[in-house]
């Protein structure tokens, strides 16, 4: 067989070219991952970034939008210390996006929800995200969209059980990344305080 030469980018990166019917199922998932990391989460990041958020106050929003928390989940969900935590949900009060009021349960806390603002801004963030990602699929045919919709709802549907198994433990509902419910959770690992907390 011949050996298929490579292309150079307009910023320089050379790439293979892409052959579907070759390489393994991790081969293919790589190539899914920067696909899916150029088109839908590095957008979202640069509003992110606009709206002069960090990656834990990002993480502590989105895992707000499947309901209250305490300073303490909050930390759980990041896998940062409590301090850590306080100093990310202070910005988020004091730019209007979160809420903390006295917890009816244990007047010692106090209980996190989204304000009307952080709701509105998380939901522009996945708008941003999945209006991408769908256009990635405008290439498939009506029914290779059906099939792979089918593939996703399995994954995610047979996923949600070990992810409820990883709540349970971390204290964390839903996840550092929860989206709109427990058969529909984006999960991703929490990174220490300094990258987190990077401005």
């Amino acid at each position: 067989m011949g050996n298929r030469g490579s292309t150079e980018t307009m910023s320089g990166e050379r790439t293979m070219p892409v052959d579907t019917n070759e390489g393994s199922l991790r081969e293919v998932l790589t190539r899914w991952n920067r696909m899916f990391w150029w088109s839908g989460v590095r957008p979202m990041l640069q509003r992110m970034v606009t709206a002069d958020l960090t990656l834990a106050e990002s993480i502590v929003l989105r895992s707000l939008r499947r309901g209250p928390l305490t300073v303490a989940a909050a930390a759980s969900c990041l896998m940062v210390s409590h301090s850590a935590a306080s100093r990310a949900v202070d910005r988020l009060v004091r730019d209007g996006y979160v809420l903390r009021e006295e917890n009816p349960d244990d007047r010692r806390q106090k209980l996190l929800t989204l304000a009307p603002q952080g709701l509105a801004l998380v939901g522009e963030m996945e708008g941003i995200a999945i209006d991408r990602l769908e256009r990635m699929t405008d290439v498939l045919s009506d029914d290779e969209r059906d099939q792979f919709r089918t593939l996703m709802a399995q994954m995610i549907v047979r996923h949600a059980t070990h992810l409820t198994q990883q709540d349970s433990q971390t204290g964390c509902s839903g996840g550092p990344f929860a989206l709109e419910d427990a058969a529909a959770a984006d999960i991703d690992a929490g990174n220490h305080d300094a990258i987190l907390l990077k401005r």
